[in-house]
C-alpha cells in the first residue's frame, strides 16, 4: 500500500494532466458548438475504427490455419467427386446402368511440416499417417501439380520422396498428342524436370502441357506437370530430350493431398500374376 502511495505522489502531476484533459474533452462534447462535437465523435470513430480493424486482422490470421484446414478438406471432397477418380463401368451393350461410374480415387489433404530442395536427394515431411489411411508408394500433390512419394509412415507422419530426387521416375505424358514417358530429375534445378523417352517423330512444341499417364499405380491419370520449357536431340539419339517447367512451386508448397487407389491392390496382384505365369 505504501508503495502505491509513493507512486501516485510520485507522478501526481502526470494523473493531474490526465484528469484535466478527460474534463476538457468532457466539456468539450457536452458543452462545446456541434462543430467541435462533430469533430470529436469523427475522430473517436476513426480511432476505434482503426483498433477494431488490427484486432479482426489479428483474429482472421490467428484463424488461418483452421480456415485453411477446411479449405483442404472441401477441395479433398471435390477432386473425390471428379470424374476421373471414378472408375467406369460402363460396357457399350446397350443396356443402360443408373450409376457407370464406381469411385477409385480418394484424397487425404496433409499440412508439409518438413521439406528440402536443394539437395540431390529430397524429401518432405507430412503431419498424416498410418491412423489417417495414408500408405506408402501413393502420390502426394497440390492444387498445382505434382510433389511425390510417400516412402514411409508412421502412425501421425509420412516422409514423401520429392520429385525433386534422382532416384525419381514418374510416368508422363504430352496432353496434346498422348505421347509419353519418364519423368526424371537430372539439372539440380527446383523448378524444371527432364522427360526422356518421347519419339523423334512425335509433334513436341513450346508450353505443351505435360501430365500424369496414369500408366502407374501411383499418379491417376490428368494430374498436371508442368509445360515445355525447351527440347532437344542428343547426338545418335531417336528421342527428345524434354526440359519441362513444373507448375508446382516446390520451395513453397504447404498443403497437400495424399492419392488413395482403392484398386491399385487388385492391379498388382494381377499384373504380378501375370508375370510370374
Amino acid at each position: 500500500m505504501r508503495n502505491l502511495i509513493q507512486f501516485l505522489v510520485r507522478y501526481n502531476a502526470f494523473f493531474l494532466f490526465v484528469l484535466l484533459e478527460i474534463i476538457s474533452f468532457s466539456l468539450i462534447v457536452n458543452t462545446g458548438s456541434e462543430a467541435q462535437t462533430k469533430v470529436w465523435l469523427s475522430s473517436s470513430n476513426s480511432i476505434t475504427g482503426f483498433f477494431s480493424e488490427k484486432y479482426n486482422n489479428f483474429i482472421q490470421y490467428w484463424n488461418l490455419p483452421e480456415e485453411n484446414l477446411k479449405l483442404q478438406k472441401e477441395n479433398a471432397l471435390l477432386k473425390s467427386d471428379l470424374r476421373r477418380s471414378k472408375f467406369n463401368n460402363a460396357i457399350d451393350s446397350g443396356i443402360i446402368y443408373d450409376s457407370l461410374y464406381e469411385q477409385q480415387y480418394d484424397y487425404i489433404p496433409a499440412l508439409v511440416i518438413n521439406n528440402s530442395v536443394n539437395l540431390q536427394n529430397n524429401y518432405l515431411t507430412l503431419n498424416r499417417g498410418k491412423k489417417h489411411g495414408i500408405e506408402t508408394n501413393t502420390g502426394v500433390i497440390t492444387s498445382d501439380g505434382i510433389v511425390g512419394i510417400v516412402l514411409n509412415s508412421s502412425q501421425r507422419y509420412s516422409t514423401v520422396l520429392s520429385i525433386l530426387h534422382r532416384d525419381t521416375k514418374i510416368s508422363a505424358m504430352i496432353q496434346r498428342n498422348g505421347y509419353h514417358g519418364s519423368l526424371v530429375w537430372k539439372n539440380m534445378n527446383p523448378s524444371n524436370m527432364t522427360l526422356d523417352a518421347i519419339p523423334k517423330h512425335a509433334d513436341v512444341e513450346v508450353n505443351d502441357t505435360i501430365i500424369t499417364s496414369g500408366y502407374s499405380s501411383i499418379f491417376p491419370k490428368g494430374v498436371m506437370i508442368g509445360v515445355v520449357d525447351t527440347f532437344w536431340f542428343e547426338a545418335g539419339s531417336n528421342f527428345y530430350t524434354i526440359d519441362v517447367k513444373l507448375s508446382a512451386d516446390l520451395n513453397k508448397v504447404k498443403s497437400t493431398y495424399v492419392i488413395k487407389d482403392y484398386f491399385r491392390e487388385e492391379k498388382k496382384e494381377l499384373e504380378k500374376n501375370t508375370i510370374d505365369e
